[in-house]
């Protein structure tokens, strides 16, 4: 029946339904959420196209939010409340109960990659400190 449904989807799609069910059934996710499942984010789905490797310039935040640059997901404490900016596969902004994530398209025929990415960290940056967060974390991959 799966396969069925499943292939009525966009590969995108596909990539996200796939990321979310491996996240609601392992065991350590089962294990902290017994009490009461909450949302939330899944990990960034791997896409064999990488942003460009040169680093980003980014301008520092002018307020008292911080960039802090994190190498996984689960350097995030769990409870913290958060703004996050990642690559994926498209690009969006996604709230949820902790906080939001911004999501930009890091494929190769997104010319303006870049520009986005940079948007996205101000427009995190501006959310954070409306929000009283003290940084907001950048994602690489």
């Amino acid at each position: 029946m799966w396969g069925r449904v499943m292939s009525e989807f966009s590969v995108e799609q596909q990539s996200a339904l796939d990321v979310v069910l491996s996240i609601l059934s392992s065991p350590a996710y089962q294990e902290q959420h017994k009490a009461a499942i909450r949302p939330r984010p899944a990990p960034p789905a791997t896409n064999s196209e990488k942003p460009s490797q040169k680093p980003i310039q980014l301008a520092e935040a002018s307020g008292p939010a911080k960039l802090v640059r994190i190498s996984r997901r689960t350097d995030i404490p769990l409870s913290e409340k958060h703004v996050l900016v990642m690559w994926g596969l498209s690009t969006y902004q996604n709230a949820h109960p902790l906080g939001t994530t911004f999501v930009v398209n890091n494929s190769v025929r997104n010319a303006l990659r870049e520009s986005e990415y940079k948007s996205a960290v101000d427009a995190a940056t501006k959310l954070a400190e409306q929000h009283g967060l003290d940084r907001v974390y950048l994602l690489d991959d």
